[in-house]
């Protein structure tokens, strides 16, 4: 697959080789200087990847699945660095790059890049930032316009974001999404169908893969207060879902430092890496018969 997408862009397939390198030696207490054309063209090269895929993926073990990242690049680095590069490690990666953190274009560029020259070992999700009307007011556009980048190449990002997958099925029981579940999923199909490019609407199905918490607070759907958009769930919905769905658990993010692994058949929460250490990320490595939780 590699050689087949490399021979597609072969007038810059040396210039994203020369980029993944400078990002991998990043001196990360520096912005890398990166050009706007190089960045707008991996862009347009890696959406036409992602809409070759289906909105719900449907992956095979082994899987390295990592949360939110929102421009902590030195914490990605150190998860590459630690456990290994593409594409001798396969990722799956819950949403969430950019706002919040200060190298948000560096987190993009890399794991674009490394899209474009691995799309079977690196797999990528939609979180609700990325989303023009959250990433216009976190951090991500203010990191655009600093760093002398233009208007346009923010809309480029944003029509990118929208060719990004909803959620993804691991061997046929794990289900992954940024937010979780919703009281709108009858069946998978309604995710396969999804048409993208989208937007993300205010409500609905999408909005609950982006948004939807798990919560003590509520024993099924319950609209979501504090986000002041989608549900929270509690136990009976995730019960309910695996016994629809033949699912042994849900793995979700969207939470600062925090991967949720949600299962019935223990408490609701089966593992909850909530704990504050300090801007650290949480990554679960998934072999055949077992997963670990690593934290970088």
């Amino acid at each position: 697959m590699k050689k087949e997408v490399l021979e597609t862009n072969l007038e810059n397939a040396a210039k994203y080789e020369q980029l993944l390198i400078r990002l991998r030696e990043f001196n990360v207490g520096e912005a890398l200087p990166m050009e706007e054309p190089l960045l707008t063209d991996i862009f347009k090269n890696v959406s036409k990847i992602l809409l070759k895929e289906e909105s719900l993926l449907e992956l095979e073990l082994p899987l390295v699945i990592c949360g939110d990242i929102h421009g902590n690049f030195y914490q990605l680095l150190r998860i590459f660095n630690r456990i290994g590069w593409p594409p001798k490690v396969r990722y799956l990666f819950l949403g969430d790059y950019i706002d919040r953190g200060y190298r948000n274009l560096e987190v993009i560029a890399l794991l674009f890049t490394l899209k474009i020259l691995y799309p079977e070992a690196v797999f990528l999700l939609r979180g609700n930032h990325e989303a023009s009307p959250v990433n216009r007011n976190y951090g991500f556009k203010q990191e655009v316009r600093n760093r002398g980048f233009s208007t346009l190449f923010w809309l480029t990002a944003q029509i990118t974001f929208n060719c990004l997958p909803l959620a993804a099925v691991i061997a046929s029981k794990i289900f992954c999404a940024h937010g979780g579940i919703s009281p709108f999923l009858k069946d998978f199909d309604q995710i396969r169908n999804f048409q993208r490019p989208l937007n993300v609407p205010s409500d609905g199905l999408i909005a609950d893969l982006l948004w939807a918490d798990p919560s003590d607070d509520t024993e099924n759907f319950t609209p979501n207060e504090i986000r002041n958009t989608s549900v929270i769930y509690g136990q009976n919905a995730v019960r309910q879902f695996c016994n629809d769905f033949s699912i042994d658990l849900i793995i979700r993010a969207h939470e600062v430092n925090n991967i949720s692994v949600v299962s019935y058949y223990s408490s609701y929460v089966a593992m909850d890496m909530k704990q504050q250490f300090d801007k650290r990320l949480a990554e679960i490595v998934i072999e055949k018969s077992r997963y670990n939780v690593i934290y970088s």
